[in-house]
C-alpha cells in the first residue's frame, strides 16, 4: 500500500541548506575517525576508505531522513524500479554532449596561483594515495558515489524542494550549487556543480532516481577509467578544443529543450486517465478531486465487459478491476473498490457491500446493516477505499479511511450508498446531510484520490 512520505514531505531552501551543513558536519566527523585508522593503519587503508566514504553520505542521508520523519519505505518508494529505458538513453545523449563543457569550466579554475597552489597539491596528494588501491578507489568512486550521492542531493534535497513547489530551476541551481560545494575543492566545485544542473534536470522531468544515479556512475567511471589508463587524476576525458566547447553548448541547449519537449509530452499523455467505473455519480465525484485530469469512465471507451470481482479484500478487487481493463485497451487506467467495515459484524458488508442485501438496492442494504446492529452497542465502522492505479505499465496502490459511526436510523437527503447511516467522527453530520463539496473534502475516497494525485504530482 503506498502511505509512504516520500512525494508529500516539503523542503524550503534555507532548510534545504541548513540540513545539509549539520548532516555532513556530522557524516564527516564520523567518517574522520574511520579514516584515521586508516593512516594508522596503512594495511587497512583501502578499506576504511571506502567505508568513511560510505558513512558520511550515509550519515547525511539518514539525518536528514530523521530530521523529516521518513522511513525505510520512502527509501523503497524513492528507489522504485525504472522502466523508461527511452528517458535513460535520452538523458545519456543529453550527458554526452555537456562533458566537454563540464570538463572545461572545471578547467579554468587556476591550480598556479598562491593559495589554490597548495590547495591543489594536497588535493592531488589525497587523490594518489586513494588511486594507490585502485579496487577500493573504483568502489567508492564509482558504486558508493553515484548511489548515495544521488540519494541524498537528488532523491531528498531536491525532491523535498519540489515537493514544496519551489521554482524548479531555483531548486535544481540551490542543490547543484550545495552539490558542487560538498566536494570541498574549488576544480570539483565547478565541475561537479554544473553536471548537478544536468543531474537536476533530468530528476525534475523524469522523477526518476536511478538514471541520475546512472549518469553519475557513467560520469565518475569514465573519470576513473581515463586516469588510471594515463596514470595521471589530470588526464582530462575530451580535448578541449574551442570548436567542441562551442559545439557542446548548441547540442547542450538543443538535445535539453527535445528532452523537455519529449518529458513534457509524455506528462500531458499521463493526464488522461480511465477510472474503470460506470457510474456517473462516483465519475462525477472523482473528476472534482482530479481537476487537472481528463477522465474518462468505461463507458467512454465502450468497455462493456463483465469483471468478476472475486477477491477477498478491497485491494484485489481494486488490481482485478484495473488488471483487466489495462491488459485489454494498454490505457493509463485507475480503479477503486471502497465499501463499509463494521466490526461488530465482523468485517461486514466487507467487500460485499454493494450487493449485501442480495439485491444491491442501497435502502434494502441499510435496513439489513441497522437490523443486524439493532441489539448492539458498539456501532463503530469506517469507510475504506483502496485504488489501483496502473500507469505506463507500473501498479500502485492508495488507501483512504474515514472511521466513524453507525447511525439508528438513515438522516440526510444525498442517500448515495450507506451515506445516511455513517456519521465520521468529529462531525454531528452524516454522509448523507453534508453537501457534496464537503464530503468530498474528508471521504475515504478522497484521501486514497489524494494520496494518488500526490504520486503523480499533479497540482490542483
Amino acid at each position: 500500500m503506498n502511505n509512504t512520505k516520500i512525494n508529500s514531505y516539503k523542503l524550503k531552501p534555507l532548510e534545504a541548506v541548513g540540513l545539509l551543513i549539520i548532516a555532513l558536519f556530522a557524516g564527516q566527523i564520523v567518517a574522520a575517525v574511520i579514516s584515521l585508522i586508516g593512516f594508522l593503519s596503512p594495511a587497512l587503508m583501502g578499506f576504511t576508505f571506502v567505508l568513511s566514504f560510505a558513512v558520511s553520505f550515509g550519515v547525511s542521508a539518514l539525518i536528514i531522513m530523521l530530521f523529516k520523519g521518513l522511513r525505510y519505505k520512502d527509501v523503497l518508494a524513492l528507489l522504485k524500479s525504472s522502466k523508461k529505458i527511452q528517458f535513460f538513453l535520452f538523458a545519456t545523449l543529453l550527458y554526452f554532449v555537456s562533458l566537454p563543457l563540464v570538463d572545461f569550466l572545471a578547467g579554468l579554475i587556476p591550480t598556479d596561483k598562491p593559495g589554490l597552489k597548495e590547495l591543489y597539491e594536497f588535493y592531488k596528494t589525497s587523490l594518489e594515495i586513494v588511486f594507490k588501491n585502485p579496487i577500493a578507489a573504483f568502489i567508492a568512486v564509482s558504486i558508493l558515489a553515484p548511489f548515495l550521492e544521488e540519494f541524498l542531493f537528488r532523491g531528498l534535497l531536491l525532491k523535498g524542494l519540489l515537493n514544496n513547489k519551489v521554482n524548479p530551476w531555483l531548486a535544481i541551481i540551490l542543490v547543484a550549487f550545495l552539490f558542487g560545494i560538498a566536494h570541498l575543492n574549488p576544480w570539483q566545485f565547478v565541475g561537479a556543480g554544473f553536471l548537478g544542473i544536468v543531474l537536476g534536470f533530468v530528476y525534475w522531468r523524469t522523477k526518476d532516481l536511478w538514471i541520475c544515479i546512472y549518469l553519475h556512475f557513467l560520469n565518475n567511471t569514465i573519470s576513473f577509467i581515463v586516469s588510471m589508463i594515463n596514470g595521471d587524476i589530470e588526464a582530462e576525458s575530451f580535448d578541449l578544443n574551442p570548436t567542441y566547447i562551442v559545439l557542446s553548448v548548441i547540442l547542450l541547449i538543443g538535445v535539453g529543450y527535445l528532452f523537455y519537449k519529449y518529458t513534457e509530452r509524455k506528462k500531458s499523455i499521463s493526464n488522461n486517465l480511465i477510472f474503470a467505473t460506470h457510474n456517473n455519480h462516483k465519475l462525477s465525484e472523482v473528476q472534482k478531486m482530479l481537476p487537472n485530469i481528463s477522465l474518462s469512465s468505461l463507458s467512454d471507451i465502450d468497455f462493456n465487459e463483465d469483471i468478476e470481482e472475486n477477491g477477498k479484500s478491497f485491494e484485489e478487487n481494486a488490481i482485478i478491476k484495473a488488471e483487466t481493463i489495462y491488459n485489454k485497451t494498454k490505457l493509463d487506467v485507475f480503479s477503486d473498490d471502497s465499501g463499509l467495515v463494521i466490526p461488530a459484524l465482523n468485517g461486514e458488508p466487507g467487500v460485499f457491500s454493494a450487493r449485501y442485501s442480495g439485491t444491491g438496492n442501497d435502502k434494502e442494504n441499510i435496513q439489513k446493516v441497522l437490523d443486524k446492529l439493532k441489539d448492539k452497542d458498539d456501532r463503530r465502522a469506517y469507510f475504506i477505499s483502496v485504488i489501483c492505479l496502473i500507469i505506463n505499465g507500473e501498479k500502485h496502490l492508495f488507501e483512504g479511511i474515514v472511521n466513524g459511526e453507525i447511525l439508528t436510523e438513515p438522516r440526510g437527503n444525498n442517500d448515495f450508498g450507506y451515506d445516511p447511516i455513517f456519521k465520521p467522527n468529529d462531525s454531528d453530520l452524516s454522509f448523507a446531510e453534508m453537501s457534496p463539496d464537503l464530503k468530498n473534502k474528508i471521504s475515504h475516497r478522497s484521501i486514497a484520490i489524494e494520496k494518488m494525485r500526490g504520486y503523480l504530482e499533479i497540482q490542483s
